[in-house]
């Protein structure tokens, strides 16, 4: 096995990032935000820790994509009711 390295942002999946945003912008309207916000960051986390081994890189690339790409709108939702909510 190779030395880990960083995943940049020239590894991002755009076109993940993109379905991901779809995903969350609908999975807003099923689950409460913070909930989504912790399987976003979960996924991310995993997409991240796959990423590490060689064989891996590209499933590790595309989860830590789709991760960011949920986590965007579930971030903006669980800020807009945790301002509402004061």
């Amino acid at each position: 096995m190779s030395a880990a390295s960083s995943l940049e942002v020239e590894d991002l999946r755009w076109v993940w990032v993109l379905a991901g945003f779809v995903l969350g912008c609908a999975a807003v309207l099923v689950l409460t935000p913070i909930y989504l916000v912790l399987a976003a960051a979960g996924l991310g986390l995993a997409g991240l820790a796959v990423f590490h081994f060689a064989g891996h890189r590209v499933a590790g690339a595309r989860l830590a994509s789709l991760g960011l790409g949920v986590l965007i709108p579930a971030c903006a939702v669980a800020a807009v009711q945790g301002i509402n909510s004061l």
